[in-house]
């Protein structure tokens, strides 16, 4: 990033996996090919979660056909609903019927995502209780637990029983909302040429990593660049249209990524997020400019290396 360009994230579903390292000698062909695919190994506790964010992602995307696989044929899910009079009945559903709902096109998509999650496992038999937000689009529908109880067929884990409740109190905000919010603003201070909400934002040791090899700044170091573009009140405007985030430390660490539109085309911003007593801040951002691999050859001319 020349000095005249400042090129400035986010997620889900929301819980973050661990993936075992890749397995060494996969060779990487070079810059603007593809490299050989390399074999993951997942844990079991991998492996069964895995299942379940494949469910979330087929109901997202109304794909009940990718959804069927997930179950066992006869599997049932069950729904504890409480009537006005007080009672307490059991809502027993086919999983035909829960396939036939979500495979049904909507104007919105149907997003469930997980807030946190406890797995238990012995041998072939694993249970995952869930904490879980439900939203139709961006709309918030009801929060509540999902208990899914699932075996190891030959073809992998499979789910034979769910069951779930659902309220509307006591329900938990969605980390991932409360991020990309965050983010959300930390670009509009940038548009508004507002430093001090800017680098507020960012923790006193906090790292922003430009796009030219020289730029690894402070925030002060930032902050002191910055400053003829925010005193003369011209700062820059980037839109995330796209974010992913995962989190640890029960939601009080968080990474991220995020693609971007700016004036210099598609950008790349990454990076970590602590939560203080003054909410998120920024411990590290990382900006990218990307090259699509059939352009590399050319940027590599571009900059003198070709």
């Amino acid at each position: 990033m020349k000095p005249n360009c400042l090129i400035l994230w986010f997620f889900f579903a929301g819980t973050c996996l661990a993936q075992q390292p890749l397995k060494p000698n996969n060779p990487y062909t070079g810059p603007g090919t593809a490299p050989v695919q390399p074999t993951v190994v997942q844990s079991e506790e991998e492996a069964v979660i895995t299942v379940i964010y494949r469910l979330f992602d087929a109901m997202k995307a109304a794909d009940s056909a990718a959804a069927r696989t997930l179950f066992t044929p006869g599997a049932r899910l069950y729904t504890p609903v409480t009537k006005a009079s007080g009672e307490t009945t059991l809502q027993e559903e086919t999983v035909a019927a829960f396939l036939k709902s979500i495979g049904t096109k909507r104007p919105e998509a149907i997003d469930e995502r997980i807030l946190k999650y406890k797995i238990d496992i012995d041998g072939p038999l694993a249970q995952v209780w869930a904490d879980y937000n439900l939203y139709v689009g961006t709309k918030f529908i009801h929060c509540g637990i999902d208990v899914f109880h699932l075996y190891k067929s030959n073809e992998g884990w499979k789910i034979f029983e769910l069951a779930d409740t659902r309220r509307k109190t006591g329900c938990q905000p969605d980390p991932l909302d409360e991020v990309a919010a965050f983010l959300d603003t930390w670009h509009a201070a940038a548009a508004n040429a507002d430093a001090e909400k800017y680098f507020g934002a960012m923790t006193p040791d906090g790292v922003f990593l430009g796009t030219d090899a020289t730029e690894r700044w402070t925030r002060e170091e930032f902050r002191i660049w910055a400053k003829p573009q925010f005193d003369s009140k011209k700062g820059w405007n980037f839109k995330a249209t796209k974010r992913n985030a995962a989190f640890l430390e029960n939601n009080t660490i968080a990474w991220f990524d995020e693609d971007l539109s700016t004036w210099m085309g598609p950008c790349r911003g990454s990076g970590v997020l602590v939560k203080t007593s003054e909410g998120w801040k920024i411990k590290q951002y990382n900006l990218t400019i990307l090259v699509p691999n059939e352009k590399v050859q050319e940027y590599l001319k571009v900059i003198g290396l070709r």
